[in-house]
């Protein structure tokens, strides 16, 4: 694959390979950091962490993952097969080393058959020998500004320098082709390309606005999801007390498990109002949690999205310019 893609080229690169997230956290300066935003560059730094043995001086030596110890040797490793079968990044900037320097992310690619770079830097007054980054250049880079990239950096994952980030996947990808210009029309949003977050509180808004006016919350009684066990939503009106479970689950022996986790919260219930169990699922499962449970009120992910396309929460959720239309 060559340097320059043709839009169709790039969109069929963009829907064949994963995801990655890097974060930036790292000994640098403010020239440096800038530098690395502003070029579209990703790197690490692990100064001490070469084996005994290696010439850590030699930025040659810095391009073999063999040649570091423990987390170090597993990132470059991961780094470089990223640049072998090429990837999509989602570099976060977040952590700038000085606050005058602006918050962002880049969206960008590593072509099939790249690799990182050892790359000597100097002016860090920590360092006087310099640093040396293992960097790479990302293609067809774009920058987001701090605060659209805000529902990114509260569920970013955990326990990694640069790791696949298997759950924004489809929402990444939405991003990068929007900001390329290649999202051509409504059908390119769905409901699946959101955040599981982002879908528990559409249902959540749907339940506060949207629903029957029977089963519409007032309010909510605890934040939506936050990895609790048995419900998503907790919420109540003047007369009934509601909770919910969102789940993309089709088979039937989970989405049965779910069902009576709820039911066993609700014939514990001793308060004053009465329980309402609320399910969201695929269309598909509507007749699958009837028969399960005919006192569960089922809404499908479709009527969801399609009741709240018209409230402008799917326009602020993905960044897309108020007004449009699905």
């Amino acid at each position: 694959m060559g340097n320059e893609l043709s839009f169709e080229d790039l969109e069929s690169f963009i829907e064949k390979h994963k995801v990655f997230y890097i974060r930036h956290d790292m000994d640098t300066t403010e020239q440096i950091y800038s530098r690395l935003i502003s070029e579209g560059l990703i790197a690490v730094h692990y100064g001490g962490e070469l084996k005994d043995n290696v010439d850590a001086t030699n930025p040659k030596n810095r391009e073999n993952p063999d040649n570091f110890k423990d987390n170090a040797r597993h990132v470059l490793t991961r780094f470089k097969e990223c640049c072998k079968e090429g990837a999509i990044v989602f570099a976060d900037y977040s952590d700038p080393p000085v606050k005058s320097i602006q918050e962002r992310a880049n969206i960008g690619i590593i072509l099939e058959g790249s690799n990182y770079e050892a790359v000597p830097y100097s002016g860090h007054p920590e360092y006087p020998e310099g640093l040396i980054y293992e960097q790479a250049k990302l293609q067809y880079h774009k920058t987001l500004a701090y605060a659209d990239i805000l529902p990114f950096l509260a569920i970013h994952p955990r326990g990694g320098t640069l790791v696949h980030w298997r759950q924004a996947e489809k929402v990444i990808k939405f991003i990068y082709k929007k900001e390329l210009g290649l999202i051509t029309g409504p059908k390119d949003v769905t409901f699946e390309i959101l955040f599981p977050a982002q879908q528990e509180v559409l249902c959540s808004e749907f339940l506060r606005t949207r629903a029957p006016k029977e089963l519409r919350i007032n309010y909510l009684l605890l934040p939506v999801g936050r990895g609790m066990k048995t419900i998503d939503i907790d919420g109540a009106n003047e007369r009934v007390h509601l909770l919910a479970q969102v789940s993309f689950s089709k088979m039937e022996s989970e989405v049965e498990a779910k069902i009576i986790g709820i039911a066993n919260l609700a014939k514990v219930h001793k308060g004053p109002k009465e329980i309402v169990q609320v399910y969201f699922g695929p269309n598909e499962m509507r007749d699958v949690v009837a028969r399960i449970n005919s006192d569960i009120r089922f809404f499908s992910f479709e009527e969801v999205f399609t009741e709240m396309s018209n409230t402008g929460i799917l326009d602020d959720m993905l960044g897309l310019k108020t007004g449009t239309s699905f």
